[in-house]
């Protein structure tokens, strides 16, 4: 294959597609909804046709993907009122001044500073009661199309985004039916907008943690189990962690002398 294939993409209408330009003009292939099995066979097909130069781009949309469309006018439901015109660009640096104060790491603020700006990219001009569940859902896609994030990433930005909008309504800067139409959203669901499916996982069988167990000292076991059970750590991140006397390691003190029982077999009884 001479060139790389075209990166698969989601478009807001939860659809996936590929693009090329030929010529100058740019061609649109689609393949289907994202995160069905029709569109992994379109696109496992495509790919195969793409190695082997048989791309059929005369059958495909010569245009470009729609932009994220941003209504000017608030959407409202019938008998709600209009309420608080407070702008999004203006809500949110009230609502920063609060959230900065907050006893949280940098890289927390961070990563809630980052979902602020988007949006007020989105929707600064904006009046906070125009944020509905359309707006939310073409957040989503945002994130998945133009970020590229994932589930997780998308899922934890949209409870900053909500957290956000409770802000306003407790301060009055938009009315108390933003927050209630906001809570009939449906729940993002992994595998929706081309995330990854979740994965079930076995717990780890008898026969294996026992032929794990002579790698482990007496002490280091026991502190293992502890770790994980008082600080709600996941196995994964337990063994990552690495104590100042780890044994054989000089850089650290104590180094050089391993842990007392260190030498005495580890068993289930």
């Amino acid at each position: 294959m001479a060139y790389k294939p075209p990166k698969l993409q989601t478009d807001d209408r939860g659809r996936n597609y590929v693009t090329k330009t030929i010529r100058g003009q740019r061609f649109t292939k689609y393949l289907g909804k994202a995160g069905t099995p029709e569109a992994r066979v379109a696109h496992d097909e495509f790919l195969e046709q793409y190695k082997s130069g048989t791309v059929d781009w005369s059958k495909s949309k010569s245009c470009k993907t729609p932009p994220l469309r941003v209504d000017p006018t608030p959407r409202l439901d019938p008998g709600q009122t209009a309420g608080p015109q407070v702008p999004v660009a203006e809500a949110v640096e009230l609502y920063w001044g609060v959230e900065k104060l907050r006893d949280i790491s940098q890289g927390e603020h961070q990563v809630t500073r980052d979902v602020l700006d988007t949006v007020m990219e989105l929707w600064g001009a904006q009046p906070v009661a125009a944020i509905d569940t359309a707006r939310l859902h073409d957040l989503r896609v945002h994130f998945r199309t133009t970020r590229n994030w994932g589930y997780k990433k998308i899922k934890d930005g949209e409870r900053r985004v909500l957290r956000f909008v409770d802000f306003c309504v407790v301060k009055k800067l938009a009315p108390e039916d933003t927050a209630f139409n906001l809570s009939r959203m449906p729940i993002f669901q992994p595998g929706e907008l081309g995330t990854r499916p979740k994965e079930s996982r076995r717990p780890v069988k008898p026969d294996q943690l026992t032929a794990a167990l002579p790698f482990f000292t007496a002490d280091s076991f026991r502190d293992f189990v502890l770790v994980q059970y008082l600080c709600g750590m996941r196995p994964n991140e337990v063994c990552r962690l690495r104590g100042l006397a780890s044994i054989g390691d000089t850089r650290f003190p104590g180094g050089t002398d391993p842990p007392a029982g260190h030498d005495q077999p580890v068993s289930l009884a």
